[in-house]
């Protein structure tokens, strides 16, 4: 999931081919060029460059599930992805000690691997974001309904 709280129109939008967008992917993640010209793929740790998808899933009433990318994905074999300087709320990362472990306010955010994001270390990962609010509440239920078990909000880079 991936609610933005900065203006869309501040942004650039970009669609980009994604192979798997049948089978893999959330709203949120992080994804970065392939060698394949006009194609990307989720991203791995620290990948310089990346871009976070914002397509929208095909089933707003429910939980994500993977694969329920909305139909202009189906239609296109593309997905969106958003770049530019933006606050955001996402679920799309992980607190794993390989990652770097748990979340602190203020903490950098590197991309990790399955596009989602996790603590960096400055001066030596490429940093997308800082943690701006954790989670408190446990639950965070989007203006669509959905609920979503740990979402942060974060500002990119």
């Amino acid at each position: 999931m991936l609610e933005l709280l900065t203006d869309i129109e501040s942004l650039n939008r970009i669609d980009y081919t994604f192979a798997s967008n049948a089978v893999s992917g959330y709203q949120g993640d992080w994804v970065a060029q392939t060698s394949t010209v006009g194609t990307v793929a989720l991203t791995t740790t620290s990948v310089g460059g990346a871009l976070q998808i914002w397509t929208e899933t095909g089933d707003r009433s429910a939980t994500p599930t993977v694969g329920s990318w909305s139909p202009d994905v189906a239609e296109t074999g593309k997905i969106t992805v958003i770049q530019g300087n933006y606050r955001g709320r996402t679920d799309q990362y992980t607190e794993v000690a390989a990652a770097g472990g748990t979340l602190a306010l203020g903490d950098p955010l590197r991309t990790w691997s399955g596009g989602q994001m996790s603590k960096a270390v400055l001066g030596t990962d490429y940093i997308v974001g800082y943690v701006t609010k954790l989670d408190v509440s446990g639950n965070y239920t989007s203006d669509t309904g959905q609920v979503f078990e740990k979402v942060i909000e974060f500002i990119t880079a």
